[in-house]
């Protein structure tokens, strides 16, 4: 049995022997690769390697740095969700094609629909290195519809264009002290505009200053412990086993958590 045979039953760990012999097969490799990775059958928790094969293949064609690739990792990016493994890693990996990546990019996000297709497209684009208008205006439509992912998707663009809305946002934050992770979303916003140079002027440092003193305030009256900064990489709070970039960052304070303790948190689950 070839190595590509073996990858299709490969499980959780890639054998190093199996991507070894993957690699050596160089850029024979790909289409096979390519046919694996979009492999819906293969994609499923219930199929040889518990949905893992094509997550494996979307690394190794990203180690291969396989360019005829990118159309098809862009478009199960855009086909599935966050919380599915896969859209992690591609996430991950697309952005170094670089400007390979611009225009299908911009094509699938015509194209996409639903939440975090477009989402996961837009959030790659930001990190390709390119500076292309259309990201830019593509960024600023998230940023219309959820701040904070917007904020984290100017972060990684570096356009200091970007500082008049990120001020805006911080000037109308209003704290939900009644969520606990209420200070991350302010805390993305004041990184975002810190790393893309900008310094707040008296007013915006004023309207922080009052934000953290009526929270210690509401601390005080209600007898709660600090809240903690939680990173967007870190698990999320609410237990769910995502990122939290990818689970409650961004969400009001009355929508539900993911249920928790499901497979698709921890392995990709069907796609569709």
């Amino acid at each position: 049995m070839g190595p590509i045979d073996r990858l299709r039953t490969c499980h959780e760990t890639l054998p190093p022997d199996v991507r070894g012999e993957v690699l050596a097969l160089g850029s024979a490799a790909i289409p096979a690769l390519i046919e694996i990775l979009c492999d819906e059958d293969l994609a499923n928790e219930d199929a040889p390697g518990n949905g893992w094969p094509p997550i494996h293949a979307a690394k190794l064609l990203g180690d291969l740095k396989a360019r005829e690739a990118i159309e098809p990792m862009l478009r199960v990016l855009a086909e599935t969700e966050f919380d599915h493994v896969i859209n992690g890693v591609l996430s991950r990996r697309l952005p170094e094609f670089g400007a390979d990546v611009l225009e299908p990019a911009l094509l699938l996000l015509e194209q996409a629909s639903g939440d975090d297709g477009p989402l996961a497209l837009v959030s790659v684009l930001a990190q390709i290195g390119v500076r292309d208008d259309r990201i830019f205006d593509a960024i600023c439509n998230v940023f219309d519809d959820d701040v904070i992912f917007g904020a984290m998707d100017f972060a990684d663009y570096g356009d200091p264009r970007a500082l008049p809305l990120l001020e805006e946002a911080i000037a109308d934050f209003v704290p939900d002290f009644s969520h606990p992770i209420w200070r991350h979303d302010l805390n993305e916003l004041l990184d975002a505009h810190e790393t893309l140079g900008g310094v707040l002027d008296e007013d915006l440092r004023a309207r922080v200053d009052a934000i953290d003193q009526l929270w210690e305030q509401h601390k005080a009256g209600s007898g709660r412990t600090s809240t903690r900064k939680v990173g967007r990489n870190e698990p999320c709070p609410c237990g769910s086993g995502k990122k939290h970039k990818k689970c409650c960052l961004g969400k009001a304070p009355d929508e539900p958590a993911p249920e928790q303790g499901g497979l698709a948190f921890q392995r990709p689950g069907p796609r569709g």
